[in-house]
C-alpha cells in the first residue's frame, strides 16, 4: 500500500505566502509538500520528482499555469488532467482560450479565487487518495 508521507504534492507559486499556505494545507494532509516559484521551476520539478498532484496558480511569470500544463501534456506525463488543480482569478472562458492557442483543451479541475481551505484540502485528498488507487491497481 502507498503511504502518504511518500507522496509528494507539486505546490506551485509565485507569491510566497500562498506557496506556503498551500503548502500548510498539503503537508497538514500528510502529504510531502514540494515548491517552485513559477511554471517553469515547476515543469522541471515535476519531471525529476513526478508528484502524486501539482497545484499551480495560473499567473505567474516565466511559465504561466497553463503553459506548464500543456508542456506536461505535450511531454508525455500521465494522466495530467486528473493529478493537476490550477487555482486562479482568471474566469473559465480565458482559461479555454489560454490552453487552445497552447493546442491543448482545458480538462483540468479549476479553483477560483479566493478560496475556501477545507473545500481545496477535500479537493487535494479526493485526487490523491484518486491517484493512489490507480497506482494500486497497476501492481
Amino acid at each position: 500500500m502507498v503511504e502518504n508521507k511518500n507522496l509528494e504534492v507539486l505546490v506551485v507559486d509565485d507569491d510566497s505566502a500562498i506557496r506556503e499556505i498551500n503548502g500548510f494545507v498539503v503537508e497538514n494532509l500528510g502529504y510531502k509538500a514540494i515548491y517552485a516559484k513559477d511554471g517553469e521551476e515547476g515543469l522541471k520539478l515535476a519531471y525529476e520528482r513526478k508528484p502524486a498532484l501539482i497545484l499551480s496558480d495560473y499567473d505567474m511569470p516565466k511559465k504561466n499555469g497553463m503553459e506548464l500544463y500543456a508542456a506536461l501534456i505535450k511531454r508525455g506525463f500521465e494522466d495530467i488532467d486528473d493529478r493537476m488543480i490550477m487555482i486562479s482569478a482568471t474566469d473559465e472562458e480565458t482559461l479555454d482560450k489560454s490552453a487552445k492557442s497552447l493546442g491543448v483543451e482545458n480538462r483540468l479541475t479549476i479553483v477560483k479565487k479566493p478560496y475556501n481551505i477545507e473545500n481545496l484540502s477535500e479537493l487535494i485528498s479526493e485526487k490523491v487518495r484518486a491517484y493512489k488507487e490507480e497506482r494500486i491497481k497497476e501492481r
